[in-house]
């Protein structure tokens, strides 16, 4: 019968192991179980601290950004107004007083054609009395 008492006591320590084992699972179940929910607390205070940290450096970025932003349309408005005065662009307010100053003058020879048309028939008139007088 030894060999009874020594399968028996295999058996006897391998389902005493077997609970050991199975224990050891239960441990690690609650351990992370009791753990987690301290992890998990954790984490969530990290991620409120990283998502407060970000934002702030989000709203710093965006407020650099806008200020280069400002100074690129400033400074392309620049160079862009300096080549249009290069070119001779001119402004609405020029082109206005050109525009003005075009009709005056189209008036003024408008007067000075008629005045001259008017002389011409004058003068014809005269030429052709004198003919007749002759």
């Amino acid at each position: 019968m030894p060999k009874d008492d020594s399968l028996k006591n295999k058996i006897d320590e391998l389902t005493d192991k077997s609970r050991e084992v199975w224990l050891a699972g239960l441990g690690v179940f609650s351990s992370i179980e009791e753990e987690g929910e301290k992890l998990f607390e954790r984490f969530v205070t990290k991620g409120r601290e990283f998502e407060k940290k970000y934002q702030d450096e989000k709203n710093e970025i965006r407020r650099d950004y806008s200020k280069k932003l400002e100074e690129v349309y400033h400074y392309f408005d620049e160079k862009l107004s300096s080549a249009l005065n290069r070119f001779h662009f001119m402004k609405d307010e020029e082109i206005d007083e050109l525009t003005k100053k075009v009709d005056e003058l189209s008036e003024k020879l408008s007067k000075l054609i008629q005045k001259s048309h008017n002389q011409n028939t004058e003068n014809r008139t005269q030429v052709k009395e004198q003919k007749n007088n002759c």
